[in-house]
């Protein structure tokens, strides 16, 4: 057993809510978990200190040698990651930071306050006009006071106005496809910069008195069906040849198709150079990234960026892992050594005294599997590494030895491991249950912030690589979970009495109705009453089929055996289940060919599912054509039966039903959601957005729908952006509603109120490239996070 606390390591006694130093009360309190996408450091008067871009909107700063962290004022309406955090070379005043939402910050007091680049009008458009809730930048770099880029999704410019800093008249950057070495002369043609998503940027100015300087930005060719682009490119400037016309013009230098390796970079996650060049002809840069978990890329230039090589083709280290994973940071330093950073946690450290091409070793880091999506070097063998969790790693030796310099979810004594949460039961008083990969179940006895493994969980051999993804009590004492199981039903359901201290598997029995059950996974559970439950999934339809067919099991003696009963017939994909009495309920999800929004109601009397389906016909997407799939993902009610009381759902493009029993099936809420695109949204183009998650406090009005943003393999010219807006929520009181900023912009997994005063939320990321994800249900390791909701 261990305990994990959301704790920093300079704080005492009680563990503290790490809110935002900002004037805003914000209702949802960060419990568990967070993410640190880029941090900067800087050396004065002696001490190194730290700003970090976080997710959520939240920048984070140690005034000195990892002291006194508190998180630093931005505007309200920023929400959503950041992803680039930057100071100006030479100055402690002015710096930059951008991320998802199109949102460009600067600051003129050393951090302590951001604003928006652009007061007047901050809504930075991408390049094919997309609003900036649709937009990201991934880096802000400026060459001087006066000229300065932005590169992110189909966005890359620079700051046509050179007479003010603060001129917001950003303009496209030409992009010229010419693979000659040194002669930018020589365009062969131009590149749309809205086909392409850029990751990385990095500038480095000559040390001479010319202030001529040299650039490189590299991202992936878009492409519309698929979660990554189909290559990696690199474009490079020099401000010193003419026809660059100071840097608006920039040639491609680096093709990751030009490469024969096994493992071709499709996201180039980040470039740097070293700071301690002789001339810009000779700089050093190193540019990472790579196609997936197990396969990393790194390319060195020894020219500014005229030229690559690839330096990190193989693993030879026997104490390393078996494969290199992708990398997300590195990190330049003096005297050729550098530091990459990546999937798992994994930290590579660059020797240049080992041989051409350099080693790399890799540095186990006990416990970490949370993804490491930065790096940054300090002065001299200092640097740096940050991810998920707020993780926030230091070595003092070039990269030899780490040491925790910030850790906002465990204090030093426990592990740094935690696997994806999936589902969640909180009572009144705080205390929970929280359940997620690799079998795990954890309680908490103090809201949520410090948790004890009760079963499975990371290092429990025993258990399989399944995953728990509901759990559902009826008391303090009694409840079960539910996951997803090998053949047979092994470890598909368990059970407590004891309020979760331990928990036995339930048995799951076959019917007349359902003969056999192949390869069970099921998704979600209700609490009927007493010691009923139900709970949905899917099942294998036969042996040797992929065939899939909805699963509907039932337990009366409080889940330790469940019956298998029979499911609504049709091509359905079931989502979620909700039983306001024993017998009093509907379960939800959609009609697979048709993409059409599915819910059912359970007749006892009949023992049969009615067809409670919505009717209404489904908006138009802006620019597409045809009716947009609709899934219900999630369904929530309070009251005692389905007629006294209130059922909503939710789910892709922003839908929301309620169930009305003099109709007997769900309708539209147009009070809250707007989907006539002739007139208007009245928050946001609703079909732009998906909820995943929605709640009802048991007594009040209150009314909480998260908002998602993962698709489901949308290829229309209207889902090209990968960066929805996550990390919002919606509250909703009978007549009015208000959009509430949580404290991270993580997918939502799980919603639940305990009362109007009262609640809490989970989720979890999907990687540093995506804002949605494709399958809700599986993510990476160490991703999870939990939020109190606490008005």
């Amino acid at each position: 057993m261990f305990t994990l606390t959301l704790a920093l390591l300079v704080a005492q006694g009680g563990p503290p809510d790490p809110v935002p130093n900002n004037p805003l009360d914000y209702d949802f309190g960060l419990r568990f978990a967070g993410e640190t996408r880029q941090l900067e450091s800087r050396v004065t008067g002696g001490e190194t200190k730290f700003w970090t871009a976080e997710d959520g909107g939240r920048i984070r700063h140690s005034p000195g040698n990892n002291s006194n962290w508190v998180f630093q004022t931005t505007p309200p309406d920023v929400n959503q990651t950041l992803l680039d955090v930057w100071f100006e070379p030479g100055s402690d005043q002015y710096g930059w930071a951008a991320g998802r939402g199109g949102h460009l910050l600067t600051t003129t007091d050393g951090g302590g306050t951001w604003e928006h680049f652009d007061a007047q009008n901050h809504e930075l458009l991408d390049s094919t006009g997309e609003p900036d809730s649709l937009a990201t930048i991934w880096r802000t770099r400026w060459a001087s006071p006066e000229v300065g880029f932005i590169a992110g999704l189909q966005t890359f410019r620079r700051n046509g106005n050179a007479s003010a800093r603060n001129a917001a008249d950003f303009q496209d950057v030409k992009l010229w496809a010419s693979l000659a070495e040194v002669d930018v002369n020589a365009a062969t043609g131009s590149i749309d910069p809205g086909d392409i998503e850029f990751y990385s940027l990095a500038i480095t100015r000559d040390n001479q008195p010319t202030n001529d300087w040299i650039g490189f930005v590299a991202g992936d060719i878009w492409n519309n069906c698929n979660s990554h682009g189909v290559r990696a490119l690199g474009f490079y400037t020099d401000t010193r040849e003419a026809s660059s016309e100071g840097g608006k013009n920039w040639w491609l230098t680096f093709d990751a198709a030009d490469f024969n390796s096994v493992t071709l970079m499709v996201d180039p996650w980040d470039a740097e150079y070293v700071s301690d060049h002789d001339d810009l002809d000779s700089a050093r840069g190193y540019l990472v990234g790579g196609t997936g978990f197990q396969d990393g890329s790194l390319f060195m230039t020894e020219d500014g960026g005229k030229s690559w090589a690839r330096e990190f083709a193989d693993v030879s280290d026997s104490e390393s892992p078996g494969f290199t994973p992708t990398l997300y940071g590195v990190a330049a330093m003096p005297d050729g050594r550098a530091v990459a950073t990546g999937y798992g946690g994994s930290i590579w450290s660059r020797d240049p005294n080992s041989g051409v091409p350099a080693t790399w070793s890799w540095t186990p880091m006990d416990g970490v599997t949370a993804p490491l999506s930065c790096a940054e070097p300090g002065t001299g063998s200092r640097v740096f590494a940050g991810g998920s969790f707020g993780v926030l790693r230091g070595s003092m030796d070039a990269g030899q030895n780490w040491s925790i310099y910030l850790n906002p979810a465990h204090d030093s004594s426990a592990p740094e491991r935690f696997w994806r949460l999936m589902d969640m039961h909180f009572f009144a008083d705080g205390s929970g249950v929280v359940v997620g990969q690799v079998q795990l179940v954890a309680t908490s006895d103090d809201g949520g912030i410090t948790y004890d493994v009760r079963h499975g969980g990371p290092g429990d051999a025993s258990q399989p690589s399944t995953h728990l993804v509901g759990v559902e009590f009826r008391d303090r004492l009694n409840g079960v979970v539910i996951g997803e199981s090998t053949e047979g039903g092994v470890d598909l359901t368990l059970f407590t009495d004891d309020g979760g201290v331990t928990w036995d598997s339930g048995a799951v029995h076959t019917s007349v109705d359902v003969p056999t059950i192949l390869s069970p996974h099921l998704i979600d559970v209700s609490h009927g009453g007493n010691d009923i439950y139900w709970a949905v999934g899917s099942r294998k339809q036969a042996v040797g089929s992929d065939v899939r067919v909805p699963l509907i099991l039932f337990t009366n003696d409080g889940g330790r055996n469940w019956i298998a009963t029979k499911a609504p017939k049709g091509n359905l994909e079931l989502t979620a289940v909700e039983f306001v009495s024993a017998f009093d309920g509907v379960i939800v999800g959609y009609q697979r060919r048709h993409d059409m929004p599915r819910a059912y109601r359970y007749d006892a009397a009949q023992l049969k599912w009615i067809n409670v389906s919505p009717v209404t016909p489904y908006a138009i997407p802006i620019g597409g054509s045809g009716l947009p799939e609709r899934h219900l993902l999630d369904v929530a009610g309070r009251g005692g039966s389905l007629s006294s009381g209130e059922v909503y759902t939710v789910g892709t493009g922003g839908i929301v039903y309620r169930y009305d029993a003099g109709q007997d099936r769900f309708v539209d809420v147009p009070e809250l959601f707007d989907m006539n695109e002739v007139t208007g949204a009245t928050i946001y183009r609703a079909t732009d957005l998906d909820l995943i998650s929605v709640s009802l406090a048991p007594g009040g009005s209150t009314i909480l729908i998260g908002m998602g943003g993962f698709l489901f393999d949308r290829c229309d010219d209207r889902w090209k952006s990968r960066s929805l807006q996550l990390g919002h929520v919606f509250r909703y009181d009978g007549t009015s509603w208000e959009r509430i900023r949580t404290l991270t912009d993580k997918n939502h997994r799980a919603l639940q109120l305990i009362d109007d005063d009262l609640g809490f939320l989970l989720g979890g990321s999907t990687g540093p490239g995506s804002g949605n994800h494709v399958n809700p249900e599986l993510g990476s390791v160490g991703d999870g996070n939990l939020l109190r909701y606490k008005p």
